[in-house]
């Protein structure tokens, strides 16, 4: 996990944490705020945390799979892909989780319009084009090995 991710996972546990710990030290005030922010932060951790993905692969007929803790997302066929040469710019979030337990859903910026993000280390991504023009971003450990195509 890149160090930026990192960061926003352990502020937003943290938080969630502090905020449901301090809510139970002092249950006999009549405002409970701090325990429904506390849940519904922890929630949020909890379902990006799953949504969150751990292994990517192409498949033998180049489908492109991206393992998630929970579910998967199937994209396909490949036809070229290698690490970003330069630092990718996110651009604007269209829908998505910007940074907690990783950087997923639809981006969109400039130079390639929309696409898919599904990283972990944004220091490490290897860019993804379907033969339908579309691309996805992802960031294996192993982001050299991932070179198909031109």
């Amino acid at each position: 996990m890149s160090p930026i991710v990192l960061a926003i996972s352990s502020i937003v546990v943290g938080g969630a944490i502090v905020l449901l710990a301090g809510e139970f030290s002092f249950l006999r005030g009549a405002h409970h705020a701090g325990l429904y922010l506390g849940l519904a932060l922890g929630l949020l951790a909890l379902g990006c945390y799953l949504r969150a993905p751990v292994a990517y692969e192409i498949d033998p007929s180049r489908f492109l799979i991206v393992r998630l803790r929970m579910g998967m997302h199937r994209f396909g066929p490949v036809k070229k892909s290698g690490p970003a040469a330069e630092p990718v710019s996110l651009g604007v979030r269209l829908w998505g989780n910007g940074g907690l337990f990783a950087v997923t859903g639809l981006f969109w910026n400039r130079q390639w319009g929309k696409f898919r993000a599904y990283v972990t280390n944004i220091k490490e991504m290897v860019v993804i084009e379907l033969e339908d023009g579309r691309r996805v971003l992802i960031s294996p450990v192993n982001a050299q090995e991932w070179v198909i195509g031109d």
